[in-house]
């Protein structure tokens, strides 16, 4: 993926803008979050999209009636857990959903 730069943008970069976008954002979908990385430089298709949610631990939950992406206080802005975040610390997480392949599970 290339910025308006024309640098190539990094996987932890993406993910940082993921976060900061999900954090600043009533974001309801994959899609959405594909043109907002688009529309901030950063294009990106919808299964990168699907793979950094996973690894950043994204779930759905229920905001001013709206179903939205939400991460979990270790993913903010700025840092990205990656696979370091993992199945086991969502097990805590026990009130929440967690995506499976887009979807809620």
């Amino acid at each position: 993926m290339r910025t308006q730069q024309g640098l190539r943008a990094t996987k932890p970069e993406r993910q940082r803008r993921i976060a900061r976008l999900i954090a600043e954002r009533m974001v309801t979908s994959q899609q959405e979050l594909v043109e907002l990385l688009a529309a901030t430089g950063q294009p990106a298709t919808q299964a990168t999209v699907s793979r950094d949610l996973e690894e950043l631990g994204a779930y759905k939950v229920r905001r001013n009636g709206h179903v939205v992406y939400a991460l979990p206080p270790t993913s903010v802005p700025g840092s990205v857990p990656g696979h370091a975040l993992g199945q086991r610390s969502l097990l805590r997480w026990p009130s929440t959903r967690r995506l499976r392949g887009g979807h809620l599970s």
